[in-house]
């Protein structure tokens, strides 16, 4: 029995919104066939159609292909809390990923099990024409042929229903990329403005600090120029104690002279007291008495 050759994997693994219009019409074609025999105009629609799918399908790639690695290989600052949010995004890009091929491996299978269904269905269809052709052929196989093209029909229909939600989930992820990617930029751009804060700040601390190494070396000088004072008064200080010793000596020497005086003057003061005494005993005596009258007569005769 023959067979028509479908292309496999029918629907891109990334359907976005340019390509939905395009399987609605592929789904219309695809039913419209299976009422009548397929023409040469038929198979030259189906034909463009496929290269029109296969072309957005290149194009939706490499745009998603670019984000992606435009959105995981843009540079992070260097800082504890870029670093934290770059792991958190890169976590959350990952989970996204995965989910995203997870997606896409399903859209795949129902694609193959689409081509499959399809190809079942070509089948039938041929059947139906060559048993149309020889008259061999019954009511009763012709509508259990009719009521297996119409379970494919709705089998069809089924998974195409499946392809557009999925699409709709992976809109959904490509939205909540496009919100981290804006987050991220947001990000970045505070970043930058902080680093340039830091550079500022750092250099007027690199200011400061050269300000402070001046004082300091001018704390320096004036604490050796202190040393040096010290040093001369400690010089000095010595001198004066030398000098003190001396002079305590001296005076010292002078307090023994002083008490020898003492001693002399005292010695002298009782040879003093015992001169008075014998004057007062000379006075006192006869001799002095007679002395004294003769000494009154000569002055009352003068």
């Amino acid at each position: 029995m023959s067979r028509l050759r479908v292309t496999p994997n029918l629907y891109s693994s990334r359907i976005d919104e340019h390509v939905a219009p395009n399987l609605d019409s592929l789904l219309h074609f695809t039913r419209d066939s299976w009422s009548g025999p397929v023409n040469t105009t038929s198979e030259q629609e189906h034909r463009i159609l496929m290269e029109k799918i296969t072309a957005m399908k290149e194009e939706n790639r490499l745009f998603h292909a670019y984000s992606n690695s435009w959105a995981l290989d843009t540079p992070i600052l260097e800082n504890p809390q870029a670093s934290g949010l770059r792991e958190t995004y890169l976590s959350d890009s990952l989970k996204e990923s995965q989910l995203a091929q997870s997606l896409r491996m399903t859209i795949d299978s129902q694609d193959v099990r689409l081509n499959e269904l399809i190809l079942e269905n070509q089948g039938l269809k041929d059947q139906v024409e060559s048993l149309l052709a020889t008259k061999e052929f019954t009511d009763i196989q012709l509508r259990e042929d009719q009521s297996i093209h119409m379970s494919l029909s709705t089998r069809v229909a089924e998974e195409m229903e499946e392809s557009r939600y999925l699409r709709s989930c992976l809109e959904q992820k490509d939205a909540s990329l496009s919100e981290l990617q804006h987050s991220l930029e947001s990000i970045q751009q505070e970043l930058q403005t902080t680093k340039t804060k830091h550079k500022q700040e750092h250099a007027e601390w690199s200011s400061q600090l050269r300000r402070l190494e001046e004082e300091k070396m001018m704390l320096e000088e004036e604490v050796r120029t202190w040393k040096g004072h010290a040093e001369a008064a400690g010089v000095m200080r010595r001198q004066y104690e030398r000098s003190f010793y001396a002079v305590l000596k001296e005076m010292q020497a002078g307090q023994e002279k002083f008490t020898g005086l003492m001693d002399s003057l005292a010695r002298l003061e009782e040879r003093v007291a015992t001169a008075e005494k014998g004057l007062r005993k000379l006075s006192e005596s006869a001799i002095v008495r007679v002395y004294r009258r003769r000494l009154e007569a000569l002055t009352a005769l003068k």
